[in-house]
Parts: C-alpha cells; sequence; structure tokens
C-alpha cells in the first residue's frame, strides 16, 4: 500500500501531468486517462471478486469505462493489451505454461483487433506515403524519430524543469540511425528496457510490468500513423504506473537505512523537497495556461524556429484588439515557413488576408493571401 500511494502521488504531481489537464487541447486524453485507470481499477475488483454477482457488476463497469475511454480518445484501445499483461503480471504471475495458455487465447484476438485497426487506419496510404503528404517528414523518418521522443518523455518525467516543457516542441526528425547521434543510442536503450523488462517478467513483475505498460501505451501515437512528432500529453496514460519503480526504490531505500535515522531524515527531507519543488513547477506552468499571450510567447521563445507558435501568438493578440502586433507575427510565421502540418500554412495566409483586407484595404493582397 505504501508503494502504491507513493507511486500515486509522484505520477499526480508530476508536471507533465498536471498541466496537462490544464489546457483545452488536452482534455481528449485527460478524460481518456481518467477511464482508462477505471477501467482497470474495476477490472482488478472483478478478478478479485468471490461471488458472481460482484464479479459481472464490476466487469460491467470495466466495459463501460473502457467504451468511454476509448470515445475520450482512440489511443486507448491498447486497454485489453493492458489489462492481460497486468492480470498475467501481477495475478497470475509469468510463468512458462501461463505465458504459453495465455497466447493460446489472446493472440487470436489481436489479430482480429489488428486486422480492423488496419482497415481503419487504411495501411495502404500509409505504407505509399499518401498519409504523409501533409508532413515535412517521412514515415521511415517518423519511425526513426519515435524512440528518440520516447526516451525524451522519460526525461521531462525524471526531470521536469519549467525550461524543458513547452506545448509545441521543435524537435529535429532524424533521416538516419546516425543522424542525429542520438538516434542509434535511443534504439538502443527502448531495446534494452524492454528486454528487460522480459528478464524481469518473474523476478520482479511490478517493474516489468511498469516498463511494458509505458511502451505498450505509446505505441499507437508514436510508431506509424501520421501524427505529430510530439506532445507532452502523449505521456498521460503511459506514465501511469512510471513511478512505481520509483516508489519501489524509495522504500527499499527507507528499509535500508531502517535503523539510522539521521540518514532517514535526510533522505525524507530531500523526497519533500523534491515533491515541492514538482509543485512549484506544476504553479508556474499553470500560470502560463491562464493567458494566451503568456502561454504562446513562452512557446515562441522555446521553439523560435517554428511557424506555429507565432500564429498562435498572433491571434492571441488579434482577440486583445492589437492587430498590428499580430500582422507582424503572422508575417514572421510566414517568413519562417517551417510548418509540422503543411496545412497548417493555410491558416496564416487567412490572417493576412483578413488584416489586408479589414485593416488595410489592399484587395489584391488579400485575394493572393
Amino acid at each position: 500500500y505504501s508503494i502504491a500511494l507513493l507511486a500515486v502521488v509522484l505520477w499526480a504531481t508530476s508536471p507533465l501531468q498536471v498541466t496537462a489537464v490544464t489546457y483545452i487541447v488536452q482534455r481528449m486524453a485527460s478524460m481518456a486517462g481518467l477511464f482508462y485507470i477505471m477501467a482497470m481499477y474495476f477490472y482488478l475488483k472483478g478478478r478479485m471478486s468471490e461471488k458472481s454477482r460482484n464479479r459481472l457488476i464490476f466487469w460491467g463497469m470495466c466495459l463501460l469505462s473502457a467504451v468511454l475511454s476509448v470515445g475520450s480518445k482512440e489511443n486507448a484501445v491498447l486497454l485489453p493489451l493492458s489489462i492481460w499483461l497486468f492480470d498475467l503480471l501481477l495475478i497470475q504471475g509469468a510463468s512458462r505454461a501461463k505465458i504459453i495458455r495465455n497466447l493460446k487465447i489472446f493472440i487470436p484476438v489481436v489479430l482480429v483487433v489488428g486486422a480492423v485497426g488496419l482497415w481503419y487506419v487504411n495501411i495502404d496510404s500509409i505504407i505509399s506515403g499518401a498519409a504523409y503528404e501533409h508532413r515535412p517528414f517521412t514515415l521511415m523518418e517518423r519511425l526513426l524519430t519515435q524512440p528518440r521522443i520516447v526516451i525524451f518523455y522519460i526525461s521531462l518525467l525524471l526531470y521536469p524543469l519549467g525550461s524543458r516543457l513547452t506545448l509545441i516542441h521543435d524537435i529535429e526528425w532524424s533521416s538516419s540511425l546516425v543522424s542525429p547521434w542520438s538516434t542509434m543510442p535511443a534504439f538502443a536503450l527502448t531495446l534494452g528496457l524492454i528486454l528487460l523488462a522480459f528478464y524481469l517478467a518473474r523476478r520482479s513483475p511490478l517493474i516489468s510490468f511498469a516498463i511494458l505498460f509505458y511502451f505498450l501505451n505509446h505505441a499507437v501515437e508514436s510508431t506509424f500513423l501520421p501524427l505529430e512528432l510530439i506532445f507532452e500529453h502523449r505521456n498521460y496514460i503511459p506514465s501511469m504506473f512510471f513511478f512505481a519503480p520509483v516508489a519501489v526504490a524509495m522504500i527499499h531505500l527507507l528499509d535500508y537505512f531502517a535503523y539510522k535515522p539521521f540518514i532517514q531524515l535526510t533522505y525524507f527531507a530531500v523526497f519533500s523537497f523534491i515533491l515541492f519543488a514538482q509543485g512549484h513547477v506544476v504553479y508556474e506552468r499553470n500560470i502560463l495556461f491562464s493567458d494566451p499571450l503568456r502561454l504562446w510567447t513562452d512557446n515562441v521563445l522555446k521553439a523560435p524556429n517554428l511557424s506555429r507558435p507565432y500564429t498562435n501568438l498572433g491571434n492571441a493578440y488579434a482577440k486583445k484588439g492589437l492587430r498590428d502586433n499580430a500582422n507582424e507575427l503572422f508575417l514572421i510565421s510566414e517568413g519562417l515557413n517551417r510548418q509540422t502540418n503543411l496545412t497548417n500554412r493555410g491558416t496564416n495566409f487567412y490572417n493576412l488576408g483578413m488584416y489586408a483586407l479589414n485593416f488595410q484595404n489592399d484587395y489584391d493582397a488579400a485575394l493572393s493571401y
């Protein structure tokens, strides 16, 4: 119970989670995460119930929560896999016989669901590259870049400085395994962590599950789908069990120094300071989210070579009646011409056209935009 409580406290106070809830764009991820947690909780309650009636009630609530989670955001489709891993590793125990028995049942289900999923996402357009026509990067570049991003998400969870957090990140995509140089180490680290999880499946099932749960729940948004490369709110569900191993290590340290009160007190003071520091980062980040001007000014400072933050900052100025300032930002956005989604360029053209029409009376310029 102390490990579970500590893990929840660490996760709930993470700036990466709390700020995700505060902005309207992330509400889908927040709601999906809420129902995801509920589904796993109700499954556990049903699994542990001795009465058939209670089991049916809890599993019915699990199914309802699962439907609501997927309805909030499609990446929650991985919930059945998460529940299966949860049951196998933390309830049944990952013995050889149990793994084989589970796979015989689960593989056909995965194949059917996978086939339906591939039909839903139109895999032909992804393979041919048609789905990536509105992206400045290719399918292969996205696949090469995502391990770096997933490891970057881990670094944000462990080192959540306000200077490292922003809504729209400017990240260089990988053109090969050696460009940039961090691509290969990221691949190696990702593969190493997954292999470590399999190795620890019987010895430390909680740590094994936490690692596999993290990477599994990044599979939808961090693989081949033609989505934006990076958003911090994508860590919301995957990091649900991230701090469980951290909590295990902290509890073990407390036990190890049980007969050394001074070290325990020092340890407690350091842990309290970390929680306080995280709370301070959350407070500072929420101040940014309270005002679009603050939010997008901060984003421009942290991603000065991307067009979209300038467009969004210009819109924030326009809503406050500062049209000239807004138009200057729209011009900077167009001058950079660096979009993560090429269709966003049209939004900026529209803004420039409306300014030329309504405030410059320049009909030719408006028409050209």
